[in-house]
């Protein structure tokens, strides 16, 4: 007890507080970028083979970006309740001051008797909030999943605008945008609507870098039925909430997608895609679908589209340290204080459904010579530097960045028990010289030469903490099965 007792104390007084080797594996979860850190809430710890969510997560975990190798940590909630959600989406609002997470699914998500409660999550300086109205288009006090958000701050509005989306039904898409006035706490419908044939799900909604126009690229009309072309793009105007459709050209040949990333690169036309699944219903959350559609595979992952071309082409990105093949993750993008600019792909899950907790940053500053790197501070990681990434030095960093899950542990285990061996010698050696003391001593510790107070004043010296309840305990991410 007296050796675990205290290497335990040694232990914790070495390792920095909140930092965690790796974030729980999750797909399906949310992230954004806030005052230069991304935060992700929630997500699917696993999936199973069938493709359907097994366990959900409620972590928040933040990674500061300003750090030469970005590493994960617990985020602070401050005793706000934040339940296991999964396919829940976040968006950075206020300048990126805070974030706003909306919807997702919970346990029990496929029994239509136990829809998640609808809510509206907001994080601004370490607050956080619910809101508990929504949108008046929302019928029978649901909420659409596989939509997709846009923050207006950009352009000096404090609106969220929602797009598309389904309500739990296999025919019920949602036609109406509706935007959310944060600061005002307020619901409008913008007066443009989509025609039927148009209405989107599990696809994805970009702001133009100059904050003219909202692009909706990729995803699918409904579940499991008619796929959209990613040359069928629907434009929406911030200036006058009006819709228009393009054809975008493509010297490729495109496949559709679904559940993929799409991140304006600044300072440019360029909208940068990731990842996602040929067609558009990869997995069924409910009604019996289940039909698996193949990922988009690394090769052609990355995609560009150029908005001032109109015109598609797959991203060619040096650089060994790429994600592969993902479906369900996230992505952000981030411009450091140097100006290089990065989008960060996050957790997903790969063509076996396994779950991933790696971060990936692709240096977007030079569009023409694009760069998977492992830092985003480093001048010599820029993608506009003469090597293009290819010194042997910087293969063998991208190389070991990336280390297997086992490797990980084995290692992280290693540096434990060196630490116990090293701290269990200090001990030792301390007890040791505590105990010759003692004997040197033994006619001023005998009680029998002490006052009552002296005694008791020492007794109560070596007395033992009482024991820590359980609801003391550091606690990890709570992980919860599906009933």
């Amino acid at each position: 007890m007296f050796l675990t007792q205290y290497t335990l104390h040694i232990l914790f007084a070495l390792i920095p507080c909140g930092v965690i080797a790796s974030p729980q594996s999750v797909a399906i979860t949310g992230c954004a970028v806030v005052t230069e850190t991304i935060f992700c809430y929630g997500g699917a710890a696993t999936i199973a083979n069938d493709g359907f969510p097994d366990l959900l997560s409620n972590q928040v975990v933040k990674m500061d970006l300003r750090n030469a190798t970005p590493s994960w940590q617990m985020a602070q909630t401050n005793g706000f309740d934040l339940s296991q959600r999964f396919q829940l989406q976040m968006v950075p609002i206020n300048n990126s001051q805070g974030f706003l997470a909306f919807g997702g699914q919970g346990p029990r998500y496929e029994d239509s008797s136990n829809l998640p409660t609808p809510s509206i999550i907001i994080y601004n300086v370490n607050e956080w909030k619910n809101v508990s109205t929504l949108s008046s288009d929302w019928k029978r006090g649901r909420y659409p999943l596989d939509s997709a958000m846009v923050d207006l701050s950009r352009i000096n509005r404090t609106q969220v605008i929602f797009f598309g989306g389904n309500d739990y039904t296999i025919a019920n898409n949602y036609t109406r945008v509706s935007i959310f006035d944060y600061a005002q706490n307020a619901w409008s419908l913008s007066p443009a609507t989509w025609s039927t044939s148009l209405v989107r799900m599990m696809h994805t909604a970009t702001l133009s870098s100059d904050g003219a126009n909202i692009y909706i690229l990729g995803g699918s009309y409904t579940y499991g039925l008619g796929v959209v072309n990613m040359t069928n793009v629907l434009i929406y105007s911030t200036t006058n909430a009006q819709w228009r459709t393009t054809i975008a050209t493509s010297n490729d040949t495109l496949s559709e997608r679904a559940y993929h990333t799409a991140n304006s690169i600044p300072n440019s036309p360029l909208i940068f895609i990731y990842g996602g699944v040929r067609g558009g219903q990869p997995i069924a959350f409910r009604d019996g679908y289940t039909s698996v559609v193949p990922i988009i595979d690394g090769s052609k992952a990355a995609l560009v589209y150029d908005t001032s071309a109109n015109h598609f082409y797959y991203a060619s990105i040096q650089g060994t340290s790429a994600p592969g093949p993902l479906i369900y993750h996230n992505s952000v993008s981030y411009t450091n204080s140097n100006g290089s600019s990065f989008v960060c792909i996050l957790f997903g899950a790969d063509q076996t459904f396994r779950t991933q907790s790696t971060a990936y940053f692709v240096n977007v500053t030079n569009t023409s010579k694009m760069m998977w790197v492992t830092t985003l501070i480093n001048p010599s990681d820029d993608g506009s530097s003469s090597n293009g990434g290819n010194d042997s030095n910087k293969t063998e960093s991208n190389q070991t960045s990336h280390l297997s899950a086992g490797a990980t542990a084995g290692i992280s285990l290693s540096v434990l028990v060196v630490a116990i061996g090293g701290c269990a010698a200090l001990l030792f050696l301390y007890h040791r010289r505590r105990k010759a003391k003692l004997a040197k001593s033994v006619y001023k510790t005998d009680p029998r030469n002490q006052t009552d107070q002296e005694f008791f004043n020492k007794k109560a010296l070596r007395t033992k903490p009482a024991a820590q309840s359980d609801d003391d305990k550091i606690k990890p991410f709570d992980i919860v099965p599906l009933h």
